[in-house]
């Protein structure tokens, strides 16, 4: 199922998909964050490093990003989970919180991922 741009509930737990598309054009993106803030448990996502701490605005428990980066990170003030690089994420979701994640082996690892994660969180 394609979520990009729409808020889907699972289970009780809100999900929105945020594609590149979404992600990287602010005209799309601000009329989002208004739309959805409050309202979004987990945002999946696959935009641009530089635009992590802009989806913190949405106010979310978790955002879920792939594409570049690896690790747990907090962006002001909200748990993001980095998941470029490993073969699988396993999140443990307890009372609507990160509890514990495991990394699979990674396969992949770039260069400057530590310098650009330090960046985005100034």
């Amino acid at each position: 199922m394609e979520i990009s741009g729409r808020l889907v509930r699972i289970q009780g737990i809100s999900f929105l998909g945020l594609g590149y598309e979404e992600a990287h054009h602010l005209r799309i993106l601000r009329p989002l964050i208004e739309k959805f803030r409050d309202k979004v448990d987990i945002i999946l996502t696959h935009c641009e490093m530089r635009r992590v701490p802009l989806l913190a605005e949405f106010k979310p428990k978790l955002i879920l990003k792939g594409h570049s980066g690896l690790g747990r990170f907090l962006v002001r003030g909200v748990p993001v989970i980095f998941t470029a690089g490993s073969k699988y994420v396993k999140i443990e979701w307890v009372k609507n919180n990160v509890n514990k994640v495991e990394f699979g082996s990674v396969y992949w690892w770039g260069d400057n991922i530590d310098k650009r994660l330090r960046k985005i969180e100034r």
